[in-house]
């Protein structure tokens, strides 16, 4: 009845826990906001615990796993670790009505209406996108244009030997096969620019006031750019493509 009456219930079941032996009532209540649900939680007496789970919730809850290549999950009376590393590809409209950086049609959202819907992808979530890259339309003359790309199998040779390389480089390092697996204690010695590259990374950090942890991504994305590029070094030319794998056109 307490449920029915804090909101409608999609889902609600009571189970026994499986550590202390206890009943326990868990059940899914959607309500208009979070005051509603703390007061309905005040007016049920019990030992209760909510989780206010908003639109985003389940996108930011990837950000851990993102981050470590680890999810953990917590209960009364155990913790424990699980692997959760994969590889995540999205896509976003840069505004409501999706023509914000167009080259040919005019946005029609306000500033504040741009900010409040970029904000649905916060800034810590997208800075752990290694890559991001603002996407133009695709003119005419591109799509008839009947020439054919290069051929699959070549782009998977190349890739083939820089993942080869990269497994060569880390093989005495347990769980690490690729540049994405290091950590920020051995990007020093494996993703070290040259004093040119340096340079520039350094202007860019500025110029596009860029965290801690884009500085790190970019030098590990400028590593595989040298990679399979088949070179040694990371030079200014690496680190300058791996620069232009920033987003400009979200507000900050």
């Amino acid at each position: 009845d307490l449920f029915s009456e804090a909101g409608n219930v999609s889902s609600a079941q009571v189970v026994t826990d499986r550590y202390t032996g206890q009943a326990r009532g868990f059940g899914f209540v959607e309500m208009a906001s979070e005051d509603e649900a703390q007061q309905a939680i005040a007016a049920i007496n019990g030992d209760i615990s909510v989780t206010v789970a908003g639109p985003d919730a389940a996108l930011e809850a990837l950000r851990e796993p993102l981050e470590t290549g680890q999810i953990t999950i917590a209960r009364a009376a155990r913790r424990e670790e699980f692997p959760a590393r994969f590889q995540f590809i999205g896509a976003m409209n840069p505004c409501p009505c999706g023509y914000r950086g167009d080259l040919m049609r005019a946005c029609t959202c306000s500033e504040q209406v741009v900010r409040k819907y970029q904000q649905k992808m916060s800034g810590p979530m997208l800075d752990r996108f290694d890559i991001q890259l603002d996407v133009q339309r695709v003119d005419f003359d591109k799509l008839t244009d009947n020439r054919r790309g290069e051929l699959s199998a070549n782009i998977q040779a190349r890739i083939e030997v820089a993942r080869e390389v990269q497994r060569q480089r880390y093989k005495h390092l347990a769980g690490v096969l690729t540049n994405s697996d290091i950590g920020a204690g051995e990007i020093d010695q494996f993703c070290k620019p040259d004093e040119s590259a340096a340079t520039l990374l350094k202007a860019a950090m500025r110029k596009l006031q860029l965290s801690a942890r884009a500085y790190h991504r970019i030098l590990k994305v400028s590593r595989t750019i040298a990679d399979l590029a088949t070179s040694d070094g990371i030079h200014i030319e690496h680190v300058a493509e791996a620069v232009q794998y920033r987003s400009r056109m979200l507000l900050t």
